[in-house]
């Protein structure tokens, strides 16, 4: 396996667990931090720690890392490794590697996902390391909620949006009066978080491309010309066939004979 995966002679793989995920063994001074870690420590729970890994003499739960070039990074583990070396471990350790690259918006979502299941954070590091997180499913990867950090804000403010979101592009819709009803109803079943008007809400750009395609075509197929009649007809569409499926099924159960 070694042989396949390259001539770096510090890693010992031992199990492929998926495709460019492996269990290995590495020598502890080879293992890297990374440049921010939010996850802190207290002095007593770190010596406890230091004291733990010094008695059992290995790890007992595994390190994530990252191989990018010749060099190994953690992502979830640092003080676990800090706590190796300080009991004085030389033997080699066995990690959780990912040989693929992987994006820096990727490691940071890693590193806080693994991070939030124990500890505290410094939430000055953790704020500055949601912010190097670039998309929504990295985002939604970290299990960060950015109100605790102080984001909201910065989120729904129209004027910073484009610096925790790159690629963020602002469209409003303004819909007449006599087509509230239809629009409430069609979004207040599809979402029971959409309580109020003019809010701002966020999406893939990948959903916005095929929001755009499906618009096309319906206004095509129905001859529509206005955008707003168009996104109408969308909600009608979706309301009678939602009903109509309820209404098969409720038949459906009328008809089924009892014990």
């Amino acid at each position: 396996m070694a042989e396949e995966m390259g001539t770096n002679d510090k890693i010992k793989y031992i199990k492929e667990i998926s495709k460019d995920f492996f269990l290995a063994e590495v020598p502890l001074e080879s293992l890297k931090e990374q440049d921010k870690n939010a996850r802190v420590m207290s002095t007593q729970a770190f010596n406890q720690l230091k004291k733990n890994i010094g008695k059992e003499g290995h790890l007992e739960s595994l390190p994530l890392c990252i191989l990018q070039g010749e060099e190994i990074f953690i992502i979830s583990g640092h003080h676990r490794i800090r706590a190796a070396r300080a009991a004085g471990i030389k033997k080699d350790i066995l990690i959780l590697l990912y040989t693929k690259p992987l994006t820096k918006s990727q490691i940071r979502a890693k590193q806080l996902a693994h991070n939030s299941i124990a500890g505290e954070d410094n939430k000055q590091i953790l704020a500055e390391i949601f912010l190097e997180i670039d998309t929504f499913d990295d985002k939604e990867e970290s299990f960060i909620d950015p109100k605790i950090l102080g984001l909201d804000s910065d989120i729904k403010n129209l004027e910073n949006i484009e610096k925790a979101i790159p690629s963020f592009i602002n469209v409003s819709f303004i819909f007449l009066k006599e087509d509230q009803a239809i629009l409430d109803k069609a979004l207040l079943e599809a979402c029971e978080d959409i309580k109020k008007q003019d809010a701002l809400y966020t999406t893939s750009m990948e959903d916005w491309e095929r929001f755009k395609t499906a618009l096309r075509l319906l206004k095509t197929k129905a001859q529509i010309i206005s955008v707003g009649s168009g996104i109408k007809k969308m909600c009608q569409i979706v309301l009678a066939h939602y009903q109509d499926n309820n209404q098969e099924s409720s038949n459906r159960q009328d008809a089924t004979p009892s014990g």
